[in-house]
């Protein structure tokens, strides 16, 4: 099987310099066969072969230099898989993030408009309780302690025992 064209090391975005230049050569050369032993695509027809299908699947140690490199490359590739997991998601936070702030101060613009309103509205209301308490001769004093400020006054309007 000529299958040294086909095999792509392109996986190895994050970290494809974990491997010297004659491993990324065997890696080449014989990389698309392992993938094939691996994969069960190819039956191994040796005890070499059958070796390397069981370190594979984890059942036996590495012990030549290409079973210990194709191990790490398969870690290597798995490790890759995951830094471009999280990666993605990490940008897909960033931009929930981004769209959540500023949602968060859109509604704080609006808040911000509605209170000004509600006190500009309560500040025409005063003005015009107050009108009328002049025409109706009542003279309320400003209270001097802030919190009496906002009192209902229904302490006035209890019966006295």
């Amino acid at each position: 099987m000529n299958t040294s064209d086909s095999f792509d090391q392109s996986e190895l975005t994050y970290t494809k310099y974990l491997f010297t230049p004659g491993e990324h050569a065997k890696l080449l050369k014989y990389g698309a066969w392992a993938t094939a032993l691996d994969g069960g695509i190819e039956i191994p027809n040796t005890e070499r072969q059958k070796h390397f299908v069981a370190v594979c699947r984890g059942e036996m140690e590495p012990q030549t230099d290409f079973e210990f490199l194709w191990s790490r490359y398969k870690e290597t590739v798995r490790v890759n898989q995951t830094l471009s997991t999280l990666t993605e998601e990490v940008a897909r936070y960033k931009h929930d993030g981004d769209t959540l702030r500023k949602t968060l101060f859109a509604e704080i613009g609006k808040a911000k408009t509605e209170a000004e309103e509600l006190n500009s509205l309560i500040k025409k209301l005063r003005a015009t309780i107050s009108s009328y308490e002049k025409k109706l001769g009542i003279n309320q004093p400003e209270p001097k302690d802030p919190s009496e400020k906002y009192s209902s006054g229904f302490d006035e309007w209890r019966e006295q025992p």
